[in-house]
């Protein structure tokens, strides 16, 4: 029984001294595998190139064996030291190489050494033998360098920074046909150098720049912000207040450039402030608000600071406020708060909060006096607007004369001047012939009187004039305008005799009031 035991412990020794030595045995293939894997890179012959490159440019040797002629003197570049300066340019530690698959082929490889972006060389690999496929996903063959080519040609260069930056190209100014204005930013066209230029590239703030080269471009390494921001808010760069640009619909837009990292801080009107950071959403709350004079507005129970709201006539008014001194007077709110959760109020002149729409930014409250459905009598027996309409109307198609209409209008005012102007313009001269029909106007309506104060008024009159071209052809001519007349005395008489005059009138859209 002893014995038996023996001889199975014999050979189970046996049997695990033999997959001990087949596991060592397998480790070591595979890594002789990887190694000789790894050697046979195609890699490893460009490194070997780049030390032979770097060895040559040091020792001074590199043009016995390699040709560069027909080097032209350029204006940035100094023929003599061009060569030494190349040279020059292997001496950098962190050389780069890679592989341009566009230009390779199974057998063939083709690589770039770049300082910084900069080609300096191209070196072209062969393949000397089969390729080899071992555990199925190694692939293994000898390469070898064909040709080293050193890359000193001509090239251009192409860079945009800021039109009020300062550029030196090889410490020389940049011929200004040689610039091309885009925008708030210059592009510089570099033609026909041999070696990467080197830029002194300075902004306004005194900082110096870096840059990279990227085949034919020059890339400047900028701190580049746009942001459009509502009215309402401040923005300081470095501690400096940046106006920006006021765009049309009312926003600013602030353009910042700089060749070192900004310090941008944006200010509300209430306390908040934020330090931006590119991409960063800003937690703004904001809201244009037209009032009454007599309304109030606050944020966060404080009122609003006078940067944030202007007081004066409604534009509505504007043409004919000199002959209504006592028209209304409207405020006028840009509101922007840098708390998304900050509190809006407003209050009407019977001191009730009106409710403000959620995520609604424009909000109009100048228009809450009444309309009146009829022409109060006081003001009919003394007027008649809709006559006053239809011979405006009849002026425009050349059917009453200027004489006629300008007891109608108010003298000096902005439709006198429009009736004044179109009267002796050429415009009225093309005019078709026409006759008018019977009955000359159809679908007239009169609604949405309203005092806008004692001595003015507005009204909303609508109406279709038929007309008749020479040819037989009937035009209907419509018309849908906002009225407004003044009482004035526009006499010399030294009487105080004022009339209703029309004073301004404005195209009713859509039928919005």
């Amino acid at each position: 029984m002893n014995k038996n035991k023996s001889k199975f412990k014999f050979f189970y020794f046996i049997y695990v001294g033999i997959l001990i030595l087949i596991g060592i045995s397998t480790i070591f293939y595979i890594k002789n595998l990887l190694v000789e894997h790894e050697e046979k890179q195609p890699d490893r012959q460009v490194e070997k190139a780049i030390i032979e490159l770097k060895s040559k440019a040091k020792d001074k040797s590199f043009w016995e064996f390699f040709e560069c002629n027909n080097i032209e003197e350029l204006s940035f570049e100094d023929k003599t030291n061009l060569k030494n300066k190349y040279l020059e340019l292997y001496e950098n530690d962190s050389l780069k190489y890679n592989c341009e698959k566009s230009l390779s082929e199974e057998d063939k490889l083709v690589y770039y050494v770049e300082n910084n972006g900069f080609p300096l060389a191209r070196i072209n690999l062969k393949a000397t033998s089969p390729n080899k496929v071992k555990l199925m996903v190694l692939n293994i063959r000898d390469w070898e360098v064909e040709s080293i080519e050193p890359l000193l040609n001509k090239k251009d260069y192409k860079f945009i920074v800021p039109a009020n930056f300062y550029v030196l190209v090889n410490g020389k100014n940049v011929d200004d046909n040689d610039k091309k204005l885009q925008g708030n930013k210059v592009e510089y066209t570099l033609q026909g150098l041999y070696l990467p230029p080197e830029l002194t590239i300075k902004d306004n703030e005194g900082n110096l720049g870096e840059y990279f080269f990227q085949k034919d471009k020059i890339i400047v390494n900028l701190y580049d912000y746009e942001m459009v921001l509502p009215e309402g808010l401040n923005v300081e760069v470095n501690d400096e207040i940046n106006i920006g640009e006021k765009l049309i619909d009312g926003r600013i837009k602030y353009k910042i450039c700089l060749l070192a990292k900004p310090k941008i801080k944006i200010l509300d009107y209430f306390g908040n402030e934020i330090y931006y950071e590119k991409g960063e959403k800003l937690p703004i709350k904001y809201m244009t608000i037209k009032t009454p004079s007599d309304y109030k507005v606050y944020v966060d129970e404080k009122e609003v600071p006078s940067e944030l709201f202007s007081k004066g006539v409604d534009p509505d008014y504007q043409s004919f406020s000199k002959f209504v001194p006592d028209l209304p007077q409207i405020c006028t709110y840009k509101i922007a708060v840098l708390n998304e959760k900050s509190a809006i109020k407003v209050i009407d002149s019977f001191d009730k909060v009106i409710e403000l729409e959620e995520e609604k930014h424009d909000f109009n409250f100048i228009n809450t006096v009444e309309c009146l459905s009829e022409i109060p009598k006081k003001v009919s027996d003394e007027v008649d607007v809709l006559q006053i309409a239809q011979n405006w109307s009849l002026f425009m198609s050349k059917d009453l004369s200027f004489s006629k209409l300008i007891n109608d209008l108010l003298p000096g005012s902005y439709q006198y001047e429009v009736a004044r102007k179109y009267a002796n313009g050429i415009d009225i001269q093309f005019t078709s012939e026409h006759t008018l029909m019977n009955p000359t106007f159809t679908d007239e309506f009169i609604k949405n009187f309203t005092w806008i104060s004692n001595n003015c008024f507005s009204v909303d009159i609508s109406f279709v004039k038929h007309m008749k071209l020479k040819g037989g052809r009937e035009i209907k001519d419509s018309m849908n305008d906002r009225f407004y007349f003044v009482l004035y005395d526009a006499t010399n008489d030294n009487q105080d005799n004022p009339t209703w005059k029309l004073a301004s009138m404005k195209e009713i859209i859509d039928n919005v009031k």
